[in-house]
């Protein structure tokens, strides 16, 4: 079956933002659909050697990302306390940082945070 997602932007913001708004908005909600009823061990699984990514690593990462378009988007430089809170948005190598044993709930409390932040 072929779906049709057809975005509404937000009738409170100018409609460009609010499109943009309304996809931030999609996006999350879908992540936080998928991921709903995860146990610890398979938000932090990287595969059998490590190699991949843990959905832990990639819901901190779309955090910390749209933390940054916060204040990106009003023209402000990223301060200093929430990259020590969150972590890098990548780590020295260029990859995403490892997290292991941050509940969902937190990771999903704090995206929502974020999330609310961003469409303030």
């Amino acid at each position: 079956m072929h779906r049709t997602y057809d975005l509404q932007p937000r009738l409170d913001l100018s409609h460009t933002t609010g499109l943009l708004y309304a996809m931030i908005e999609y996006n999350r909600g879908k992540i936080v659909r998928k991921v709903e009823g995860l146990t610890q061990a398979s938000i932090d699984y990287t595969g059998e050697h490590n190699e991949h990514n843990s959905i832990s690593q990639i819901i901190r990462h779309l955090c910390v990302v749209d933390l940054h378009w916060v204040y990106r988007l009003q023209g402000l430089s990223f301060p200093e306390d929430p990259i020590l809170k969150l972590g890098p948005m990548y780590d020295e190598k260029g990859r995403l940082p490892h997290i292991k044993g941050i509940s969902l709930s937190v990771l999903l409390s704090e995206y929502a945070l974020v999330h609310e932040m961003l469409f303030e």
